[in-house]
């Protein structure tokens, strides 16, 4: 029987799995059932989804479908659902595997980015100049210093930063890119370079009266550490309100 037609016509013959119904959208401001069956093609050597009948007013050649697949299209149908899965697996194998090369390459070219920054970049002990005005406390152009820490930002895989300590005895943390090396350490001189202070060995504690190197007075409201070094900061409140944050090192018993 297949699937007859008001018309006349009768399709796939011996070929109907099975047929189900679905209410549907089938005009703008209507909704009604929509049957479908599911058979195979031989023509096309697969399984299809054919609409076969909507029921509403304006529907004029509805069909009607009667299961009567063969036992020989339904292993037809039966062989090419496992190939499809097959396919798919297949598909997702090569996918995986896709991935994990995409992977393998970034990881790749992440250690040679990080190599290649690292062989020019500064080291503890190296005399550096400042190369544009960056920082945390900001750090003017032309400023120099000797590295007292030097190591990969927690925040960008391929960027290094420094521990830069000025003159005025104040540590300040900028980018690698922000300075240019003037002196290089000696081997041993880099080795012995001291890190700053974590904060379990801060020479202050909260609630103690300082000053720092620039000459802010306060009380100590915050002890902890830098997100990038680990080195130990403090935050200080001084006489108008205003909090300030610096290294722990930069600050004197008042």
């Amino acid at each position: 029987m297949g699937i007859t037609y008001k018309n006349g016509t009768v399709l796939y013959e011996g070929a109907v799995i099975s047929t189900y119904t679905a209410c549907e959208r089938v005009m703008s401001d209507i909704y009604a059932d929509v049957a479908y069956a599911i058979v195979w093609d031989e023509d096309w050597s697969c399984v299809k989804t054919i609409n076969y009948a909507y029921y509403f007013e304006l529907a004029d050649n509805n069909g009607v479908a009667v299961v009567d697949a063969t036992d020989e299209n339904l292993a037809k149908a039966a062989a090419a659902a496992d190939g499809s899965r097959a396919g798919h697996a297949k598909a997702a194998a090569f996918a995986a595997a896709d991935k994990a090369e995409l992977e393998a390459a970034k990881v790749a070219a992440l250690a040679a980015k990080r190599a290649a920054v690292a062989a020019d970049a500064p080291r503890m002990g190296d005399l550096v100049e400042v190369t544009k005005a960056a920082g945390s406390p900001k750090v003017a152009k032309g400023v120099s210093g000797k590295v007292v820490w030097s190591g990969w930002s927690k925040r960008h895989d391929a960027s290094w930063r420094v521990g830069l300590k000025t003159a005025a005895g104040e540590v300040c943390w900028l980018p690698a890119t922000a300075v240019k090396v003037i002196e290089r350490a000696s081997a041993d001189a880099e080795s012995a370079a001291p890190a700053p202070a974590p904060a379990a060995e801060c020479r202050v504690a909260k609630g103690d009266r300082v000053t720092t190197a620039n000459g802010v007075a306060g009380r100590i409201i915050w002890v902890g550490t830098d997100k990038f070094s680990g080195a130990a900061r403090v935050g200080i409140r001084d006489s108008r309100g205003e909090t300030h944050w610096v290294a722990a090192d930069n600050v004197r018993a008042a």
